[in-house]
């Protein structure tokens, strides 16, 4: 009863206030990323995450099992991990990096874990700790130590393994569109609009009004589905950013809602005579396209600077080759 008054009372306020605020009941990405589809992957992504984030303490689980006390225990809390890892069937798992999607499930098993640990102790009859002196007591307590410090140290290695290549903390950091929107920040009170497929660091650190052309973070694009010439043409930015993951001189015939929507923003600029001010990547078929708008006040002053950026790419922190400067035919079609 006291449960259902505090969360039926007080969270449901909440949710439909937000409801209320907001205009529908669930956050922006959840119909963007949903879609009204099942995605198996997703799923088969948020089991093997959960599992991994938690891995020792999986074992207290299952030892919890022996005992009717403890079951009940352990599955009360895994109703809360269960349901929200099973969720994930319901939406896409772009962008889950480093399986943060499922970092809510790690502090229900941390709260979780020393009650169960208690109860299966009592369960299996072994020895109090205050009984458990001595020789006996230091042996479990190493062995506790060995098992974690063992668990930490495999994952690390296995970690460090994938990267096949020197950790340099200066190449995993550098990230060329921090650069660009510290660039852009003296431009923040003049109330100028920035479209971008990357909706991160670019708004956040430019502090430009934006347009999240994926629509993660638009509510108009996440319910109509895609972003149209007209929407663009309502805030006519005066800064383009996009991320194309293919030569836009040769798209795929059946591009994916990320290809869909790189071609849009392209087209756009093309037809609205655009800039190119730069276009940075590693390959021209992986790049970052910076567009500026002719008829923009500070446009000579932001293109100028933008060609002038040591512009580092977000993977590997590698210096990038400004693919604006080559010739026409060398350009899959981006050049000013």
């Amino acid at each position: 009863m006291i449960f259902a008054v505090v969360f039926g009372i007080l969270g449901g306020a909440y949710f439909f206030w937000r409801w209320n605020y907001f205009g529908y009941p669930l956050p922006n990405p959840f119909y963007k990323k949903g879609g009204g589809q099942l995605y198996p992957a997703g799923l088969y992504t948020a089991i093997k995450s959960t599992f991994i984030l938690s891995f020792p303490f999986w074992i207290i689980y299952l030892a919890a099992f022996r005992s009717r006390s403890t079951f009940r225990m352990a599955l009360i809390s895994l109703i809360p991990i269960g349901g929200f890892t099973l969720s994930w069937v319901f939406l896409s798992d772009e962008m889950n990096y480093l399986r943060r999607f499922q970092y809510a499930t790690l502090p229900i098993v941390l709260l979780s874990w020393p009650g169960l640990v208690e109860g299966t102790w009592m369960a299996w009859k072994l020895p109090s700790s205050r009984a458990a002196w001595g020789k006996t007591r230091i042996a479990a307590m190493l062995l506790v130590a060995v098992f974690l410090t063992g668990s930490v140290a495999f994952g690390a290695t296995a970690w460090l393994a994938r990267k096949h290549r020197k950790f340099h903390i200066e190449d995993v950091y550098r990230d060329g569109r921090y650069d660009v929107a510290l660039l852009l920040r003296p431009y923040a009170g003049g109330g100028y609009t920035l479209a971008t497929t990357e909706a991160g660091l670019l708004p956040l650190y430019s502090r430009w009004k934006a347009i999240d052309t994926y629509g993660l973070n638009d509510q108009w694009i996440a319910h109509n589905g895609t972003l149209t010439d007209a929407y663009l043409e309502r805030y006519r930015p005066e800064v383009i950013m996009l991320h194309t993951v293919f030569p836009l001189a040769d798209p795929p015939a059946d591009p994916d809602a990320w290809g869909r929507m790189v071609l849009r923003l392209h087209s756009y600029a093309l037809a609205n005579g655009y800039i190119a001010a730069a276009v940075y990547g590693e390959t021209p078929a992986d790049v970052h396209a910076y567009y500026v708008r002719r008829s923009f006040v500070h446009s000579d002053e932001v293109v100028r600077q933008l060609r002038g950026l040591d512009y580092r790419w977000y993977r590997t922190g590698q210096v990038c080759e400004d693919y604006a400067e080559l010739p026409r035919d060398q350009t899959d079609g981006l050049w000013r």
